[in-house]
């Protein structure tokens, strides 16, 4: 590979199969007994689980000293399952593969040096 390029790979997992919801705890309440959860959240046995998978990839070049290339994109899948707090259902279930990402920057470094504008006293600026 060319010595003024690289390629970065990105790679997570999650899995998480059961975590339970304490709901909108204040606080106050959680520093008072963390382990405590909302009672409506115990009565309606609330919880979520999640799978998750998302790999990407960027790309940086650089053109001499001048020119520098930066690009990136991504891919991910997301299986959540949530059992909200409400009477008769409140259940998400989400199902979804989405991308993103396709970016790229060039940018330039210039390295001449410029001069800063020098203030007049009609207000307006030169350069020297």
């Amino acid at each position: 590979m060319n010595p003024k390029a690289s390629i970065q790979a990105q790679f997570n997992y999650t899995h998480s199969p059961k975590a339970q919801d304490a709901g909108g705890l204040t606080l106050e309440e959680a520093l008072e007994n963390p382990s405590q959860a909302r009672q409506r959240n115990v009565d309606y046995d609330t919880f979520e689980k999640i799978d998750q998978l998302k790999m990407g990839v960027r790309w940086l070049q650089k053109w001499g000293s001048d020119w520098n290339l930066d690009t990136y994109a991504f891919f991910s899948i997301r299986d959540f399952y949530g059992k909200l707090p409400f009477e008769n259902g409140g259940i998400v279930d989400l199902y979804r593969n989405y991308y993103g990402g396709w970016e790229s920057s060039y940018v330039f470094k210039s390295h001449k040096k410029h001069k800063p504008p020098v203030a007049t006293r009609n207000g307006s600026s030169v350069s020297k």
